[in-house]
């Protein structure tokens, strides 16, 4: 049997603490933990905003993508260049967000509307152009030719929801920033 020091101890209870105190109870929860305490340095925001922004995407761009009408072929190609396209783009986007916050004066202060406005616009001047080039790399490999009409409903589709998807998707970026320790995009973690 192994046998603790005293300060092991304080720092499994510390952490005890933490997780109640940070409402953190589920596996998936505590194995977001763990690697966010694993993750440091000016990297560790952008790999967060990188890790919201892809799964986020994976969820919604499914429905999408299947209601811009690509097929399961072109929905599987659509997710995975997507989900290429979100793993080099994520953290540019949380980084694009905070600027737009900045930029307008909003901060964590601000009432929710004007937060959720914000991040409506960032998503429709940063997400839909990506959303395109996904369903574009979609239907050149499910049907041998970019089909610009499907491109064009699935963009104009993205756009007509983006008042519900733009700002949701922002709530659950910032989800995960505070799940890792790390201050939402309205108050902003690039800039410190």
């Amino acid at each position: 049997m192994k046998k603790t020091n005293i300060e092991d101890i304080l720092e499994q209870e510390e952490t005890k603490q933490y997780l109640a105190d940070h409402k953190i109870y589920t596996l998936p929860q505590r194995l977001v933990y763990q690697i966010g305490k694993v993750l440091n340095g000016k990297n560790k925001v952008g790999l967060v905003d990188t890790f919201g922004n892809v799964t986020y995407s994976i969820m919604t761009g499914t429905i999408l993508d299947y209601s811009a009408g690509l097929n399961f072929s072109g929905i599987m190609v659509s997710r995975i260049s997507a989900t290429g396209i979100n793993a080099l783009t994520g953290g540019l986007y949380g980084w694009w967000r905070e600027k737009l916050f900045q930029k307008t004066k909003i901060n964590e202060t601000s009432g929710r509307i004007k937060r959720g406005l914000i991040d409506l616009l960032a998503f429709n001047t940063f997400q839909v152009p990506i959303y395109a080039t996904a369903v574009a790399l979609g239907s050149l490999a499910s049907e041998g030719k970019i089909d610009l009409e499907k491109v064009k409903d699935g963009a104009e589709n993205l756009a007509l929801i983006s008042p519900l998807i733009g700002p949701t998707m922002g709530i659950y970026m910032d989800g995960f920033r505070k799940i890792f320790g790390i201050e939402p995009a309205a108050k902003g973690a690039y800039r410190k």
